[in-house]
């Protein structure tokens, strides 16, 4: 819940009132006592210098408020003394009802949910609790419900507050009977400030609902204090004791586009005549760009999630409840049945008769009613059945890049694919429009996501159809066919079926063993679709299809386990939006939900708590049932409650939604900037979020999110323009036909590099993985010349004055160097600035870096340069001095041809080069003492022992420098001075620059980096 538009209007427009009027520091205490404010937001608001910083960072963290809060706030000034203040109150107070159009009911912004029209609109067992928390305060609460109410004579009549809070709360049911609602009095309570009760009796309801007792209590048989024990009983120790199993399990249809996902989900949850359907959220229209469903494993039944959730939890009751019924621990039970405002009343209080029950009574009434109970529920079936929630995601390439913060190595994949067409064949699109890519492409992209960038080594066994058993790598990726009814000529669809299946592992042998070959293949022609035969032949593929899922459920090994109830009921209560639930948390908020919930105590600050609660948020995660990201993505342990509106959030930021709304021309140019250059800047994005009213701490984390996932890339700004808007780089606005040209008269081009993996090892690279490190150089070659079009950036590398391109090429990246052609000492410039910074490594070792990162199975993988053969066309990657002949050749790998590569000579790679390079390194009189200085200053002492073993010290030369020396800059320049001496002649810095990069200090590396290029 959060501050709404209007009300946000409302404290723009009266911000200067509010900064003149509102005696802010006398307000704070009255705020912090009905919460409105934190203790830590109250101490940084007096800690301001000004006035004004004070009032603007109130209105900085009301924006982050309720609309309740707001109506706490005027109610606030209203009870001022001042009469100013008062009148001010007044005025907000009437401006938002006009704003909302309800004179009648100026409470109806507060967001508070609608009652039931079944239950829980009597008020009455809610008085208790009411009593007990609201101490002087209950006359403010009888004048607020009604002013009528007796209230002198019940103060007089009554002794403790409890009995007079109890006295009022009943006249005014008796006097209104049913319009006495629950709602009204929630309403009452927040407007006396007494938020902590509202909240509490909401979380009651909720809580009440969740457990459906109304179906499943005699209430006419239970006094109504003994049920509201008993509840609250079950409540607390089956939640946070009782376990339940786990019976989710997340499946995700993936593919290219226009292949049939949607279909053949709708089919799975028995939708079985079903017509063609529109292309799941095609990018020029509006609509979901993820498709949600649960059904049940069994049979394929669709199912409302929440109902399902519910049955769990009842179940979970219902199983505790019966293990417990022969022992209850009626110790905890006293102490859960105890009137809780026994301890309020005065010593003198005439006790009612059943709180002067004994011990004894009390156990044989809970007995009782167990007993009871248990015969009532006695044909309540626990719901132990497997679920499946499906998610079918938009095909078409502008989406890969976002489906990375979705997947998870605990799910099960569908990938479907069109047996009509060649696996080579372009992509089509609705209406016969092809693609760029092939389909082989978009599945090398979906299975890279999926299976490369997965990090599980499990495995599992999994029997099918009285056959042996196969064994099976986490991630299970389970191949579906569609269109089988249009394969040309008389082609056996089985064999076209294992046809496309080897191609695929032949492109991709490191994934067989995720692969599962269904052999299904459902048709999708128009012609005689929904006749009695073809819908039989539907129902065997799904029955199919259900009995392949069922089978690997099964084997997963999280499935079936048993993990806390809680953990269910957690994710009913994330989903509810309601008391304190918002779209994107921290786990602090979490942890605080959790606990006003009875999930854990108040005081868990051990570590196991906190392990306990990580843990189930992330097997929510796995199930899909929200998105949790660590604190080294965020600076903060994020969740995300709302998978479905940050989905939306992706796409609005992806296509730049809103721009057919602008009519300001400066904006328009920024949109216009945005797509052919893809650079988007900050007000771009806060126009295409403006429709999702975040406030500014949630858009940063947004776009961390994003930033982390590499989908965007924020570009740095000089310092002497920190004032211009932000600046972002978000690759896949770029289409195909983004691209730059290069003038050959103008511009030098250096041969190519190619970068990779052998194929054996990470057989492709992805879209994904590109624009990481697209997004990785730009945080090194950051500024505003950086240029990019489709799968391609060129850099700008300011201290030397030429360009870095990469490029993405098949399952390699390509690596070329350019700068304008001026003279012959400009190359010159170039090519040693080359041979001193070796971009090409530091490519190199990012890239590495990416793989482990993304891509964690393959973190033994070797990442090797590569040329290409001029015989053959091949590329080969023995280029180290080792494979070089005595003028520098090589060998091809794949033809045996040797041959003299340009490349390795452009890049300063080549055998010949690096003899001359040592030569002139010998004499020519390098400034070594100025790099030494440099050095010396960076490099931080901790890593000293390591940096001069790298160089080559031995340890007893190491201890004596350290002995010998009193200040870290000495003991750094002595051990470079011993190195120095060591190497003599062939000493060379840029050897010592790859060290400092290789033990993390890069700053230094570059300061000295750039001072030799500019000797140069």
């Amino acid at each position: 819940m959060v501050l709404s538009n209007t009300i946000r209007a409302i404290l723009d427009s009266n911000f200067q009132r509010i900064a003149k009027e509102t005696p802010l520091l006398e307000l704070l205490f009255d705020l912090r006592t009905s919460t409105v404010f934190t203790k830590e937001e109250i101490a940084s608001l007096r800690q301001c210098d000004s006035l004004r910083e004070r009032h603007h960072q109130f209105l900085v963290l009301f924006r982050t408020k309720t609309d309740a809060d707001f109506r706490q706030y005027y109610i606030s000034l209203q009870n001022h003394r001042s009469k100013n203040v008062q009148k001010f109150g007044q005025r907000l107070e009437t401006e938002a009802i006009a704003a909302f159009k309800q004179p009648a009911d100026a409470t109806s912004h507060l967001n508070i949910s609608n009652e039931s029209e079944i239950g829980y609109r009597d008020p009455r067992p809610y008085f208790p609790v009411v009593a007990e928390m609201i101490g002087i305060k209950w006359m403010k609460l009888s004048r607020t419900l009604d002013y009528e109410i007796p209230s002198r004579l019940i103060d007089s009549e009554c002794k403790s507050q409890c009995d007079k809070a109890v006295a009022a709360l009943n006249s005014w049911y008796d006097k209104h009977g049913q319009g006495a609602t629950v709602n009204k009095l929630k309403v009452a309570l927040y407007e006396i400030g007494r938020k902590d009760i509202a909240e509490k009796i909401g979380r009651a309801i909720f809580l009440l609902n969740m457990l459906d007792y109304d179906g499943l209590l005699d209430r006419q048989k239970m006094k109504l204090q003994q049920r509201d024990t008993v509840e609250e009983f079950l409540y607390q120790i089956a939640l946070k004791r009782g376990q339940c199993q786990s019976d989710f399990i997340r499946i995700m249809f993936i593919g290219p586009e226009n292949v049939g996902k949607t279909t053949i989900m709708r089919i799975l949850i028995e939708e079985i005549r079903v017509y063609h359907s529109a292309a799941t959220q095609v990018v020029e229209n509006t609509g979901k760009m993820v498709d949600f469903s649960t059904f049940k494993i069994y049979d394929g039944t669709q199912q409302d999630y929440f109902e399902v959730l519910k049955r769990k939890i009842q179940g979970a009751v219902e199983d505790y409840k019966e293990k417990q019924i022969d022992m209850p621990n009626f110790d905890e039970i006293e102490s859960l049945s105890s009137p809780r405002n026994e301890t309020n009343r005065d010593d003198n209080d005439n006790l009612s008769d059943h709180i002067k029950e004994t011990k004894a009574q009390r156990r044989q009434i809970i007995r009782k009613f167990f007993k009871q109970h248990l015969r009532l529920t006695e044909k309540f079936n626990i719901d132990r059945n497997q679920y499946g929630k499906l998610w079918d995601f938009g095909g078409q390439a502008v989406y890969h890049v976002t489906h990375q913060p979705f997947i998870s190595g605990n799910s099960l994949y569908i990938l479907v694919f069109n047996i009509a067409e060649s696996i080579g064949n372009k992509v089509k699109a609705r209406g016969g429009k092809e693609a760029r890519d092939t389909y082989l492409d978009r599945i090398k992209e979906w299975l890279t996501s999926v299976i490369g960038c997965s990090n599980s080594k499990t495995e599992i066994s999994v029997k099918r159809n009285n056959q042996a058993a196969e064994t099976y790598r986490l991630p299970v990726v389970i191949l579906v066919a569609t269109h089988g009814d249009e394969i040309e000529g008389k082609q056996d669809p089985i064999a076209t079926f294992d046809e496309f299946t080897h191609k695929l592992v032949e492109q991709l042998p490191s994934y067989k063993a995720n692969i599962c070959s269904s052999r299904i293949i459902f048709d999708c022609g128009e012609e005689n679709y929904n006749t009695s035969a073809k819908i039989e032949e539907r129902l065997r593929r799904r029955e199919d299809l259900l009995n392949i899922i069922k089978t690997f459920a099964q084997a997963l090994p999280f499935v079936n386990k048993p993990i806390p109830t809680k953990w269910y009921f957690m994710a009913t209560l994330l989903h509810s939006q309601e008391n304190g639930i918002k779209n994107i948390m921290t786990t602090s908020e979490i942890k605080e939900v959790a606990v006003d919930y009875g999930l854990y105590e108040r005081n868990m600050d051990s570590v196991e708590d906190d392990q306990e609660l990580i843990d189930m948020l992330l097997y929510l995660h796995d199930i899909g049932e929200l998105l949790f990201y660590r604190e080294e993505i965020t600076k903060e342990n994020i969740v995300i409650t709302n998978v479905e509106w940050l989905v939306k959030i992706f796409r609005a930021l992806i296509v730049l939604e809103g721009s057919k709304t602008i009519t300001s021309a400066d904006t328009l140019e920024d949109y216009n900037i945005a797509y052919t250059t893809g650079k988007v800047s900050k007000r771009v994005f806060d126009n295409a979020l403006s429709p999702f009213n975040l406030i500014d701490d949630d858009k940063e984390r947004v776009l961390k999110i994003m930033e982390h996932y590499n989908i965007i890339c924020e570009i740095k700004v000089d310092v002497a323009s920190s004032n211009c808007i932000r600046q972002f780089i978000v690759p896949y606005l770029l289409r195909p036909n983004v691209t730059f040209t290069t003038n050959k008269e103008e511009e030098y081009v250096s041969g190519a590099l190619f970068m990779g993996f052998n194929k054996s090892n990470i057989p492709y690279i992805s879209d994904g993985i590109f624009y990481c490190l697209v997004a990785a150089c730009m945080k090194k070659w950051n500024n505003q010349f950086v240029k990019l079009c489709y799968k391609c950036a060129k850099y700008y590398i300011r201290q030397s004055d030429y360009y870095m391109i990469i490029k993405k090429s098949e399952s390699y990246i390509s690596l070329e160097y350019s700068y304008q052609i001026l003279n012959e000492n400009e190359d010159l410039k170039v090519r040693q600035a080359i041979e001193v910074q070796r971009p090409q490594f530091f490519i190199m070792d990012t890239f590495k870096k990416i793989i482990n990162d993304r891509m964690p199975r393959f973190q033994a993988a070797d990442c090797s340069l590569y040329v290409t053969c001029c015989m053959c066309g091949k590329l080969t990657s023995q280029l180290s001095h080792e494979d070089q002949d005595h003028k520098g050749r090589i060998r091809c790998q794949k033809c045996n041809f040797i041959f003299d590569s340009p490349s390795l000579d452009q890049w300063g790679m080549k055998k010949k080069d690096i003899i001359k390079k040592e030569e002139l390194s010998s004499e020519k009189a390098v400034n070594f003492i100025k790099c030494f200085d440099i050095i010396a200053e960076k490099l931080d002492q901790k890593c000293l022992f390591r940096f001069a073993t790298k160089l080559g010290l031995e340890v007893k030369d190491i201890d004596e420098i350290t002995m010998n020396s009193s200040t870290s800059y000495d003991k750094v320049l002595k051990v470079l001075d011993r190195w120095h001496q060591n190497l003599g002649s062939k000493a060379d810095i840029w050897q010592v620059t790859g060290i400092l990069r290789n033990i993390g200090n890069v700053l230094a590396a570059e300061i000295v980096e750039e001072h030799l290029c500019s000797q140069n």
